[in-house]
Parts: C-alpha cells; sequence; structure tokens
C-alpha cells in the first residue's frame, strides 16, 4: 500500500541479561526445535505471479550426547482454499479430488501440496474480480463452491461461506508441517500461516516491511551502533546486561484505506509492526 512520506526513524530497544538458561522457561527462550515465524515474499502476489514462503526455525546446536539431539529431518508443504476445520485448524477441509471440481475451469490452480523443499512456492492463479466476487458472497463467480459447500455437511458447518476477507485481501491457508528428530523420536510441528490475495485493483499490493540490523548500543549513549554479525549471534557477559537497540524507518510502514464500516471512511490508517525478539539464552528486559 502507499508508504507515509514521513522520515521518521523509530527505535526499538531493550536489554538481554546473561543468566543461566535454566533458570527460567518464557516463550523467547531458544532451547528446542521450533518453528519461529513463517514469510511469504511477496506477501500479496498478483493474480499469475508467485509467492515464495519460507520458515524462520530453530534448531539447537549438537549435542555431545545422541540421546539430548534434535534435528530437523524434513519439511511437507500444502496450501488449502477455505476455511480449516474449527474443531482442528491445521486440518484443510478441502481434499484434492474436490479442488479438481472447484477449480476445473481456471487454468493453473496448484495442486494441494506443495512440495516437501525448505520453501515453498504458490502461484496465484485466482482473478481479482472472481475473489471480489466471492468476499461478497456472489457465488455467481464460482457456481461449483456453492453446489460443493452445500453437499458438504462439515463446510457448512465450519462457515464455509465466510472466507474471512479483510481489506488484506482472500486469505489462503499456507500449511506447513516440519519433521524432526527429537531425543531419537520422530515428531511433527505443524504451523499454518495466512497469504492474502489481491480483492481490489485499485489497492497496491502489500510489501514486507525492511528491517535494519540489530545493533549492541551503550548503556549510557545509544547514539552508539555495533551491528550484529551475519549470524545474529552474541555471548552476553553473565549476570551483566546488554543493550540492543532496531532502528525502523517510519515511511516503510504503509497506509490502508478504512473500510466504510471502521470509524471513519474515506480515511487511511497505517499498519501496525511487532517486534519480537529470540535468544539461545538469558532474559529479556525494558
Amino acid at each position: 500500500m502507499k508508504p507515509h512520506s514521513s522520515a521518521v526513524i523509530v527505535s526499538v530497544a531493550l536489554v538481554i541479561v546473561g543468566c543461566n538458561p535454566s533458570d527460567f522457561n518464557t516463550p523467547w527462550l531458544l532451547n528446542h526445535v521450533r518453528i519461529v515465524a513463517m514469510q511469504a515474499e511477496p506477501p500479496q502476489p498478483l493474480p499469475g505471479n508467485s509467492t515464495t514462503v519460507r520458515a524462520l526455525v530453530y534448531e539447537p546446536p549438537a549435542s555431545s550426547d545422541p540421546d539430548e539431539q534434535e534435528t530437523i529431518t524434513g519439511y511437507r508443504w500444502s496450501w488449502c482454499p477455505l476455511a480449516m476445520d474449527p474443531s482442528d485448524p491445521s486440518r484443510c477441509l478441502v481434499d484434492q479430488t474436490m479442488a479438481d471440481g472447484l477449480f476445473a475451469g481456471i487454468p493453473g490452480v496448484p495442486p494441494l501440496d506443495l512440495g516437501t523443499e525448505e520453501t515453498a512456492t504458490f502461484t496465484n492463479p485466482f482473478p481479482v474480480a472472481m475473489l471480489a466476487g466471492l468476499c461478497r458472497k456472489d457465488f455467481s463467480v464460482l457456481p461449483s463452491l456453492q453446489q460443493a459447500v452445500s453437499a458438504r455437511g462439515d463446510l457448512s458447518a465450519s462457515g464455509g461461506f465466510d472466507f474471512g476477507c479483510t481489506i488484506a485481501g482472500f486469505p489462503i491457508t499456507i500449511k506447513l508441517v516440519m519433521q524432526a528428530s527429537v531425543r531419537g523420536e520422530p515428531k511433527e510441528f505443524p504451523a499454518i500461516f495466512k497469504v492474502y490475495l489481491p480483492v481490489d485493483d485499485a489497492i497496491p499490493p502489500n510489501r514486507n516491511p525492511v528491517v535494519g540490523p540489530v545493533n549492541i548500543t551503550g548503556e549510557d549513549d545509544k547514539s552508539l551502533r555495533n551491528p550484529l554479525d551475519e549470524s545474529g549471534t552474541y555471548a552476553a557477559v553473565r549476570d551483566g546486561e546488554t543493550p540492543l537497540i532496531l532502528d525502523l524507518p517510519l515511511e516503510s510502514a504503509e497506509t490502508l484505506p478504512v473500510q466504510a464500516s471502521d470509524l471513519q471512511a474515506g480515511s487511511m490508517t497505517r499498519e501496525k509492526l511487532d517486534i519480537y525478539w529470540f535468544c539461545e539464552g538469558g532474559s529479556f528486559g525494558a
């Protein structure tokens, strides 16, 4: 969406405190195999264009004790065009046979199975006008969908007609099942991620923000900037404090038109960016 013209820099700061990792158990502590986040680039593919979805994963360092080793062994990607099962949010209510029937008249629809590589590629085959019609619940744009939902009680019960459209677009679900060996036992870690497809040609597609490097700064002089290296690792002193700072240009935040149902139709709202910090040991403080 249209970027704001301001040149203000927003700084996000925190302190990492060195301590014994076994002293606490918090969401930011990385000590087991884990899917930390997922990203699509570009985040909102135009019709005929592709997006690459990748996962930020954590794998603990090699252990000298094989019985304690945790390693990632594989990936399995898929996508779902409709609502997920409300009783199991990781389960798609559409199988490949049903998808083939739904989208028989649309060329280039990807198979639901997106492969087993570290990343997955999804190509958007859907015209903007068709998705906009579905968001309005105008099933004349895809009659086969109405027939399928009517014939499937589980789809109707899950709100099959409610696609969850927002100003961001028409959502599809990308699912990743990460496979790992944890202390000699096979484990699976599922994660789901929404990709919003365009429903309005007048709104430019969304972009991922550009986040600058994390810097180590002085406790007394926050103007000091010592970027972390590419590995993103830093050995904090036990029981000591290390200030970190991240600078974000405000102009990288996009603006969106406010929907008619919102407070002031016709105005603009700036997107929100949440920052999360993770480390392999220690703690964070404000």
